[in-house]
């Protein structure tokens, strides 16, 4: 879901996951300083999440 300049393609990311464009910036750049809990929506907004389990 990059943008080919980077960043993401969706504009409804940052409402959807309740959090910022930075953030989801962070995100995107692997930043491990983000809690877990938007890196657990990131992946349950692409239908990724089960795959953890």
């Amino acid at each position: 879901m990059r943008a080919s300049g980077g960043g993401f393609q969706c504009q409804w990311w940052p409402s959807a996951l309740s959090t910022s464009r930075s953030t989801l910036q962070r995100v995107e750049g692997g930043d491990t300083n983000v809690s877990i809990g938007i890196y657990a929506g990131a992946l349950q907004a692409l239908g990724l999440l089960d795959g953890l389990g």
